[in-house]
Formats: structure tokens, C-alpha cells, sequence
């Protein structure tokens, strides 16, 4: 049976979000009302969640399209709060006073310490089959985190196979569980309404993923560079890690693409559309990042972008001890547009007692409106399984397009809040990020003089050896007027906020004449050579086009 406590503190304020929508001043006489439960079982409605409380649902429709209108971080400044989530904020701090009310009769009360339970039982069962409203992100803050609580109650801190005991109870047998164990099933469905479409419960999904292996998403536009970043990394790098191309849908890649990928040792095409219900994630965009981890063939998945270009195994990264250590590993971004900003509100207004990277983080402490990016993600799904479902969750559609992408660019942020939401730890590569590229003068700023070293972002490892960059080894993939030219690269930095100062179209970087770059080594300048070397003689990716 539930303790009135754990429900109270990790779960009763959000009670308060069903009442509080209502038109009705009679919350004291509820609470009075509450008290009598001589006659209430389990199933029946109680006075607080009676027919006259119900809530209207799909009162706020959205079309089909996603919101692609954020283009730059900037635009999070322009975004305002909804005035009904505002207007609402008196009347949830009116109604937490009257439910510490109800605490308070409770235990002032002649009734026993079971006939409680049994009234908070009621109380959050009630209040749990409501569904969760998009934009309340302190809800959904606390749901999750009684969600994660139960969870490790229940099954322990993993990692979790398809022989953790009973482990598919919160699913297959709903109607047969009481207590701790009904919460925490209530709690799953609500929160993952989408994830039993090709698997009936967790043990299905646990079962169907193992070892370890690569993940890309990409569509027949992406082609190009995904054949060859997967030709690097058979051919020049030669891992022998498996390869699981990502797709959305049988119109995102084509067929004849599918099996030239295919065509390569090891490497695997899959639709990640047919593994969730996806009338409610609605896969597209960014979005099938995240998706695309969960449903991977894979125990321990590497995604990478498509335009990731590896110069070493990726495979390393199962041997860093950040990620031995938590069971996830990310990559900072670059430091952009300090200062107040419409994400870090936003994030204040629902994160409750941030982990201690968080609490240290640019973003959080508004030193720029980006943290994370999300080119490289790894993640061992035994281990760190409520972490990447809550990524997921902030990625379903009305979620993501509505409230999350319209605060953050895209996928990237939705890693370590989810984490954090979830109470999952993860680890951070400690260092910045790298540029990497030639050095030229003046080239997208009006003063020839000016030195600059023009490029892409990447990162390296806890040694300091460039792993890989992002947009492959084409000069701007984003410019037409690049779109045939590869990239010289001459030499790299880390990330310096004081000698190094990025142009407006973030191609190139001004540094004085004498800031050191750092030289590629003789490996690195080998491996480099080789991809160039196969990129023309294949012609993977220029004058490759991006025909479907």
C-alpha cells in the first residue's frame, strides 16, 4: 500500500491540477466530503474526481505539421508564457494550501492508519487517470519523478533484462496489481502511451535488444553523407562495430538506398516508425534521434548524424569512464548567446533540485542559450532505460512542437533535461568543443585582414585526440556556393571564449595572428588523407547530388 507520504510529496501537488481547472468554490466541503470513506472501494469515483470535475481533454488542438520556425536560439527570447498557465499559478498555490488542509484533517482525524492509505491510494489513483496536459511541465516533472521512484522501488536501479522479475506486470496485468505496483502501472501508461505498438510489455523490449553497435538516422536528402560516413568506418577505420540505419517511413528512404547501404558488411536499414504508436509521436525531424536509440537492435548504442566524421573508432567511447561509470555519455556545444534567455526561464520554472552538472552548467546559469549537442549520443539502454524513455517523451509531437523545440534548438537539450527530469545520471565529456578546419583571411567578414580559421565543431576524447566533427569534409555543406568543395584541414582548437570570436554565419572563426592552432598528427593526417582520397575517387557526397 502506498505511503500517504510518498504520495503527498512526490505526487499530491499535481492532484491539485484536476481541481484547480474547475469552475467551483466547494473545495472545502470536498475535503470534508473526502474524509468519509466509510463506504468508498477501490474503482469508484470520489467526490473530488466526480463527473462535475471532469476535464475537457482536447481543448487545445494543433495541426499536423511541425513547428519549424526556430531557427536560431534567439528566438526563445520572443517566446511568451501561456497567460492561462499564469492565471492558473494563484489558484495552484491556493489549492496546495487547501490539499496540506486535507494532510492535516487526515492526521488530525480518528481514522486509522490504514483507512489513510487507503484514502491517498484512492486519491492519486483517481487523480492518475487524467490524462497529462502538454504544456504542464511541472506535472510531468512530477509524475516522472514518482514514476522513477516506484520504478527502482520495484525493480531496483538495474541494469534491467527481460529476466528482471515481473518486470512486464505494469503493462500485461493492470487489473491484478494493488498499491505501489498500480501507481507505478498507472504512471507508465500515462507517461508512454506509444511504446507497446511492436512490443507488448517491457520484457519484449528488453529481449529485443542486444551487444553493442552504431545507430544513424537518415533519409534518402542525408544519403550521401551517411554512405560515406558508414564507407569511413568500414573501409578507413575499419570498426567492426554493426551499423543500424534509421529511417522514417518507406517515402524518407528509398529502397534503392536502403540496399546500397545495406550492401556494406554489417549494416542493417530499419524503420523506426513501426515500433511505436506513432499517431501520437508523430516520428519526424530531429525527433527521430531519441526514438531511433530505444528502438535500436542494440543494448549500447553510438548514434551519430549522418555527417559525423569519425577518425577514430567510435567504439572507444564504450571504454570512457564517464560512460562506464553512469551509462551515458554527451558532448557540450559551443558557447552561444549568453544571457538571459526564454529556455533557462523555462527550465527554472519546472526543474526541481538539479543534479550537480546541471546546477554548474552555461545553460542553467545563463552563460549561453546552448549546452548539449546531440551529433554523438551514447547510451546503454539496460542501464539508463528511464532516461532515454523520458528523452522520447519530451520528443512526441504536441510536446516537442509546441512547448520543448520552441524553447530549445531542436533535439539536443531534451538528453540531459530528460535526464535530470528522470533522475538518471549521465555523464558530460568535461572538455569543449573543437573546431577543426583551414585557415583563411576575411572570408565571410568584410575585413580581408582578418585571420580566421574556417570549419566545423567536433570533439575529442578524455585524452585530448580528436574523435570526430560534425557536416563531414565538405567545406559549408549549408552554401551552395561550397556545395563541391572539401575542406583542408590544416589545424584545430579548443573552444576559447577570450582569443577566439565566431562570425555571424558561424562558418568561420576570427583569431589573432598569433593564437596557436593545434596540428593534426601524422595519424590523423593519414586517416584525413584516406577519406579524402575514397571521397574522390567515390564521389560519395560531391556532385552526389540530393536526389531521392
Amino acid at each position: 500500500m502506498l505511503i500517504i507520504g510518498t504520495v503527498l510529496l512526490t505526487g499530491t501537488i499535481l492532484v491539485i491540477h484536476t481541481i484547480y481547472a474547475k469552475e467551483r468554490n466547494d473545495f472545502e466541503q470536498a475535503i470534508e466530503d473526502t474524509l468519509d470513506i466509510k463506504d468508498a472501494k477501490e474503482g469508484e469515483h470520489m467526490n473530488m474526481f466526480n463527473n462535475d470535475y471532469e476535464m475537457d481533454l482536447n481543448e487545445n488542438n494543433f495541426g499536423d505539421t511541425p513547428n519549424l520556425n526556430n531557427t536560431s536560439s534567439n528566438n526563445n527570447d520572443k517566446i511568451e508564457y501561456n497567460e492561462e498557465a499564469e492565471e492558473q499559478k494563484s489558484k495552484l498555490e491556493e489549492c496546495i494550501k487547501k490539499t496540506e488542509l486535507l494532510e492535516k484533517k487526515l492526521n488530525d482525524s480518528s481514522i486509522n492508519t490504514d483507512k489513510q492509505k487507503e484514502l491517498m491510494d484512492t486519491f492519486a489513483y483517481k487523480y492518475l487517470q487524467y490524462d497529462i496536459v502538454f504544456d504542464d511541465f511541472v506535472d510531468l516533472r512530477e509524475r516522472t519523478e514518482l514514476h522513477t521512484h516506484l520504478w527502482r522501488k520495484i525493480y531496483g536501479d538495474g541494469p534491467y533484462t527481460a529476466s528482471t522479475p515481473n518486470l512486464s506486470d505494469v503493462v500485461l496485468a493492470p487489473e491484478s496489481l494493488s498499491g505501489e505496483k498500480r501507481l507505478l502501472g498507472m504512471l507508465h501508461s500515462k507517461l508512454y502511451p506509444w511504446l507497446y505498438e511492436k512490443f507488448s510489455s517491457p520484457v519484449g523490449l528488453l529481449r529485443s535488444y542486444k551487444g553493442r553497435g552504431i545507430v544513424i538516422c537518415t533519409g534518402s536528402y542525408h544519403y550521401r553523407f551517411a554512405k560515406s560516413t558508414v564507407d569511413t568506418l568500414r573501409n578507413v577505420i575499419k570498426s567492426k562495430l554493426p551499423i543500424e540505419i534509421m529511417y522514417v517511413g518507406e517515402s524518407d528512404l528509398s529502397e534503392a538506398h536502403r540496399k546500397d547501404l545495406e550492401s556494406y558488411k554489417m549494416v542493417t536499414c530499419t524503420d523506426v516508425t513501426k515500433f511505436f504508436n506513432n499517431d501520437i509521436v508523430f516520428i519526424s525531424g530531429w525527433a527521430v534521434k531519441p526514438f531511433a536509440i530505444l528502438a535500436s537492435r542494440f543494448k549500447e548504442v553510438i548514434l551519430i548524424d549522418a555527417d559525423a566524421m569519425y577518425i577514430h573508432d567510435p567504439a572507444l567511447w564504450f571504454e570512457d569512464e564517464g560512460y562506464k561509470e553512469t551509462g551515458a555519455l554527451f558532448f557540450k556545444d559551443r558557447t552561444l548567446y549568453p544571457g538571459p534567455h526564454g529556455g533557462s526561464e523555462w527550465l527554472h520554472h519546472w526543474m526541481k533540485d538539479p543534479s550537480d552538472y546541471v546546477k554548474n552548467s552555461r545553460f542553467y546559469n545563463e552563460l549561453s542559450s546552448h549546452e548539449m549537442e546531440s551529433s554523438t549520443v551514447v547510451i546503454d539502454k539496460s542501464r539508463r532505460l528511464l532516461g532515454i524513455l523520458q528523452t522520447c517523451k519530451f520528443n512526441e509531437r504536441r510536446i516537442r512542437d509546441r512547448v520543448v523545440y520552441q524553447k530549445v534548438f531542436g533535439d539536443k537539450e531534451t538528453y540531459w533535461m530528460a535526464f535530470d527530469m528522470a533522475r538518471e545520471p549521465y555523464s558530460v565529456m568535461p572538455h569543449p568543443i573543437v573546431y577543426v578546419g583551414e585557415i583563411n583571411y576575411g572570408e565571410d567578414i568584410d575585413d580581408p585582414n582578418q585571420k580566421q580559421l574556417c570549419g566545423h565543431i567536433g570533439h575529442t576524447n578524455r585524452e585530448g585526440e580528436i574523435m570526430f566533427w560534425n557536416d563531414h569534409i565538405v567545406k559549408d555543406k549549408h552554401d551552395p556556393k561550397y556545395n563541391n568543395r572539401l575542406l583542408r584541414f590544416e589545424g584545430w582548437f579548443y573552444e576559447d571564449l577570450e582569443n577566439v570570436q565566431w562570425t555571424d554565419t558561424f562558418h568561420c572563426a576570427n583569431i589573432k595572428d598569433d593564437f596557436p592552432l593545434n596540428e593534426f598528427t601524422a595519424e590523423e593526417t593519414e586517416i584525413i588523407n584516406k577519406i579524402i582520397e575514397r571521397e574522390r575517387e567515390k564521389k560519395f557526397v560531391i556532385d552526389a547530388g540530393t536526389s531521392y
